[in-house]
């Protein structure tokens, strides 16, 4: 059922996009007009359907932009989408912002519920962009998803209010061997105490290794879009409130 819901929702971005393609305010209009693509691609806080491979090549895309034209296309993505707190839209920007900038004293785990299976906070402190981990240059997520998440003030916006002041990462993620990084993740000496429960282990690494071999559907038959396309990207973003 997620995913029927996920395609609706690239469907509808794919739609919401093209309505704004008109003039580009000079930049790369490709790159821009791929990077919003591979934004609506990008996944969310589910283990089971999460895609290393995707979020990698969402995160160096909006890199390859630079810093202000990153911005701009998250901010229209968040025009176009909204930030509702229990939205898809806001889960992925939050984890693509994690990626995408550095933040000198951490950034703190994301307010949208429990995290199930539940982990150990002391262990958790291991791990700087919790609940992703960075494995190999490569990024997995260590939870199947969140319990009793509802409204939080941990929206989109505000965490692209706070990238502003922030830098980019300073080199590309990781695009290589993901089974290698699911491998080195799965046996490390944290990652085998950070569940409370012990039992799940067996259940969580088959989760990690499936997010490196994701049979991701849209990401095959994406296609990018030619060079003679062109991007308008609002300076001021449209939301629903």
């Amino acid at each position: 059922m997620r995913l029927l819901i996920f395609l609706v929702y690239f469907c509808i971005g794919l739609v919401c996009c093209a309505g704004a393609l008109a003039q580009q305010m000079g930049g790369n209009a490709e790159g821009m007009t791929n990077a919003m693509q591979m934004l609506s691609d990008a996944p969310v806080f589910e283990g089971d359907s999460f895609c290393s491979e995707s979020l990698v090549q969402t995160v160096n895309s909006l890199r390859c932009l630079g810093k202000a034209d990153a911005i701009r296309v998250i901010r229209q993505y968040l025009g176009d989408h909204g930030s509702n707190s229990m939205s898809y839209d806001n889960e992925r920007i939050l984890i693509v912002c994690r990626l995408l900038f550095v933040k000198p004293n951490g950034w703190s785990p994301p307010r949208l519920g429990s995290p199930y299976p539940e982990v150990d906070w002391r262990v958790c402190e291991k791990y700087p962009l919790f609940p992703v981990a960075m494995s190999h240059g490569m990024p997995f997520l260590l939870i199947a998803g969140y319990n009793g998440s509802g409204y939080s003030d941990d929206t989109a916006d505000k965490c692209l209010q706070l990238c502003e002041a922030l830098p980019l990462i300073p080199r590309d993620l990781s695009d290589g061997d993901y089974e290698k990084g699911a491998q080195e993740l799965v046996e490390s000496d944290d990652f085998k105490k950070l569940y409370l429960d012990t039992n799940v282990l067996i259940h969580v690494e088959k989760m990690i290794f499936r997010q490196a071999q994701h049979p991701d559907t849209i990401k095959r038959f994406r296609q990018k879009v030619k060079s003679s396309i062109n991007v308008e990207i609002r300076d001021t973003p449209q939301t629903n409130n």
